[in-house]
């Protein structure tokens, strides 16, 4: 008991600090350590322990990213010099410490934080950048794979020759839509796109599907992307 204590005291804030600064090979070995403990409470802990090196990686990569584009003049001195910004970072910083943030999610949300303070935005970029996070925050990264399937897809960066952008202005099948999409994601099963197809058309993001059926999909000029789907990728691939 003594020694797993020794690891790490999970009740000592300079502890937890320096862990969470730990290579990752020493994180590595803490955790296993505390697993293979026969304390109930050190195990319990590890899983927020875990939770707190994902939070501090992501805040130390957003205050990186901040001070180079900064450096390069990129952003605006003063980024919260508007309400809508303090906003924005509010929404990020709250989407950090509430939830267990993955990668690719923190990544989309990020891009359009950074969006919304670089030096030409104007005021309404920033106020629709917090609506973009508000409902950005709703979105699983597996959702937002499709949206940026769809994205690069409608723009023409996808890996089928025979799709040119007449034919993609054409489409309204949706399972030949749910087929391209799975294949140009890289998983190549339509079905697991279902999954997600329905939230994706609840916050309009995509076009609803249409005949009795269901067989068809609602066309638009964005392979089946709404206005909003389509700006929102705009926003969340600009700075990834």
């Amino acid at each position: 008991m003594k020694n797993n204590k020794s690891l790490i005291d999970v009740n000592d804030k300079k502890s937890i600090i320096e862990f969470l600064q730990a290579p990752a090979i020493k994180m590595a070995e803490v955790i296993t350590g505390i697993l293979v403990s026969d304390s109930t409470e050190l195990k319990l802990s590890a899983g927020k322990l875990i939770q707190a090196s994902i939070k501090f990686k992501l805040l130390s990569q957003l205050g990186k990213e901040l001070r180079e584009y900064a450096e390069k003049g990129k952003i605006k001195d003063d980024i919260l010099g508007s309400s809508k910004s303090q906003a924005s970072l509010c929404e990020l910083l709250k989407f950090i410490d509430d939830d267990v943030p993955d990668e690719e999610r923190f990544k989309a949300m990020k891009s359009i934080f950074l969006f919304s303070i670089t030096t030409d935005t104007t005021e309404k970029d920033k106020e629709l950048a917090f609506e973009l996070l508000r409902i950005c925050k709703k979105i699983s990264s597996s959702e937002l794979l499709i949206l940026k399937a769809c994205y690069e897809i409608s723009n023409g960066n996808h890996k089928f020759e025979h799709l040119t952008k007449e034919r993609v202005l054409q489409m309204h099948s949706a399972g030949e839509w749910l087929g391209l999409v799975s294949q140009q994601i890289g998983h190549n099963i339509p079905s697991l796109i279902q999954v997600y197809e329905e939230s994706l058309e609840n916050l309009k993001l995509i076009s609803h599907r249409q005949h009795p059926d269901r067989s068809g999909i609602y066309k638009t000029q964005y392979f089946r992307l709404t206005e909003l789907g389509y700006k929102l990728c705009e926003f969340i691939t600009k700075y990834q």
